[in-house]
């Protein structure tokens, strides 16, 4: 009876010894193999949601990008068509040099041309945009039909010439000639760009 007991019991420590190295074996593998895989998952998985949230930003920050540029080609456009209203300095000296001429041609005798010292315009930037208003007391004689084709040649042009004050009395009631008298006025425009602007967007 005893000896059956100690072969029990022997054979029970046995099996728990071999239980042991399995559960072991079992742990080692879980380790080397299980836990590496798991935490190459998670990193995975941390990986794309961090893929998505920098994919969602990119698309952000494209559009409004976007956008920006949008609103700056609308601007750019508004102020190419604005500044075609100005003359710059050496067309207007010629413009303004061209006035005799231009009345000559249009059979109109100039009886006053009184060129005003030029006006700086103050703006909200002076720093890089410089407009200056000139301005011409103008007084020609000649037929009616005469006149009005050199005030519209004055002002047929993609520049703005502007025309005030204008008066018109009889010079000649024999021969019809009438006195025009005008104040003209025209605008030049000189944009620089400031250094520090164009190195601080940078």
């Amino acid at each position: 009876m005893m000896k059956h007991l100690i072969r029990l019991q022997d054979f029970s420590r046995k099996n728990v010894t071999a239980v042991a190295l399995v559960l072991i074996a079992v742990i080692a593998i879980y380790n080397w193999f299980v836990t590496p895989h798991s935490n190459y998952l998670m990193a995975a998985e941390k990986y794309t949601d961090a893929a998505k949230a920098m994919e969602k930003t990119g698309r952000i920050i494209e559009s409004e990008l976007k956008l920006k540029q949008k609103k700056l080609d609308e601007f750019a456009g508004q102020f190419d068509s604005a500044k075609q209203a100005y003359f710059d300095v050496e067309t207007a000296k010629i413009f303004l040099a061209g006035i005799q001429s231009q009345a000559e041609k249009n059979k109109c005798l100039v009886d006053t041309l009184k060129f005003s010292p030029a006006r700086q315009v103050i703006t909200a930037d002076t720093n890089d945009i410089d407009i200056k208003e000139y301005q011409v007391n103008l007084g020609v004689v000649g037929q009616y039909a005469d006149i009005v084709m050199l005030l519209d040649s004055l002002q047929n042009r993609k520049q703005k010439v502007w025309l005030d004050n204008i008066k018109l009395k009889l010079k000649d009631p024999s021969t019809g000639y009438l006195e025009c008298q005008a104040v003209m006025s025209l605008y030049t425009l000189k944009v620089t760009e400031n250094i520090n602007d164009v190195n601080t967007q940078k």
